[in-house]
């Protein structure tokens, strides 16, 4: 490598370091992107793991960012959402509803 570089680098002319900042997180963009769509019971599955959104939101999709280093971040229009790992779905709660006792009414006399 250093062959190389001796052989292909150059200083500039001004001495001045003239790369560009990048415009966005560079983590962000060095990141492996998804998509998912968030269940009613606001949850996603990702990699064979269920993982439940903690905060409200109206989404319908979620974007999934795995960085480099391992974190998992979920956002939803560029806001990251909080969220936790979970082992299995969160159970519907079962409404049993008692039938009502009928009330007869009988017809007045006048009712043909």
């Amino acid at each position: 490598m250093p062959l190389h570089n001796e052989k292909f680098s150059f200083s500039s002319l001004s001495g001045i370091d003239m790369h560009r900042k990048p415009r966005a997180n560079i983590k962000s963009i060095l990141c492996i992107k998804n998509k998912r769509v968030l269940r009613n019971d606001n949850t996603i599955s990702y990699c064979a793991s269920l993982y439940q959104i903690l905060d409200r939101t109206v989404a319908k999709k979620v974007d999934i960012e795995e960085h480099l280093d391992g974190n998992i971040y979920i956002k939803y229009n560029g806001k990251n959402l909080r969220y936790c790992k979970i082992e299995s779905r969160p159970k519907l709660k079962e409404i049993i509803e008692e039938p009502k006792e009928r009330i007869y009414i009988s017809p007045k006399p006048y009712h043909p």
